[in-house]
């Protein structure tokens, strides 16, 4: 069994975001990050369905007061209670299996256990069951421990990934229908920072920065 990542740029049910709370880590400027966070669920409900992780139900309530100009239609809401508000990391990544969408489950370790992360690693199990998802998704546990804002696909089977953030193992590699890895030189390291560019661009084998 393998799965193929989906890219980014992939058709989208919704985009979902952990809204600040007082216990992550933006707790010492809360103010400062909940203004940004408001204009980027601006920004995202102008265009599209935008699911919410609110931490309680009195986040919730805290958080539609401040949204309530915003298009209502577009936006959701669900109670987790989270570490962090990093769900690019911790959140499931989208691919296909038999045709099928899957989300899968990979082990978030905060960045080599820097931080709190069991509140995180739970995120997963409850999103799934939320109305715009459940009836088209369905969720794999993966054994291997990942944070999804380290790697990058272009949705034909090439890869992208820094190896501090994830160890390229053979099982890793047909887990997600993966081109081996080709090691780069010094002058090409520059492209991993431009790696969206390259994925849709141009075809490439694994990079390895």
């Amino acid at each position: 069994m393998t799965y193929q990542l989906l890219p980014e740029w992939h058709t989208q049910k919704a985009v979902v975001i952990t809204w600040p709370h007082q216990y992550s880590g933006w707790k010492h400027i809360l103010n400062q990050a909940e203004d940004c966070f408001f204009r980027l669920a601006s920004a995202i409900a102008t265009y599209q369905r935008l699911l919410i992780i609110c931490f309680n139900p009195e986040h919730q309530q805290k958080i539609r007061k401040q949204l309530k100009y915003l298009p209502q239609g577009n936006i959701d809401f669900i109670n987790i209670q989270t570490n962090d508000t990093w769900i690019r990391d911790y959140g499931p990544l989208t691919a296909s299996l038999n045709d099928q969408r899957v989300w899968l489950d990979f082990n978030f370790n905060a960045w080599g256990n820097k931080f709190g992360s069991h509140l995180d690693n739970r995120v997963n199990a409850s999103l799934i069951h939320h109305e715009w998802f459940r009836d088209d998704y369905s969720l794999h546990p993966v054994p291997y421990t990942l944070e999804g804002g380290a790697v990058e696909v272009n949705g034909t089977g090439y890869f992208l990934a820094h190896p501090r953030s994830l160890i390229i193992q053979t099982d890793i590699i047909r887990y997600l229908s993966i081109r081996l890895p080709k090691p780069i030189s010094d002058a090409q390291r520059r492209i991993f920072y431009v790696m969206v560019i390259c994925l849709v661009m141009i075809p490439m084998d694994t990079l390895i920065h």
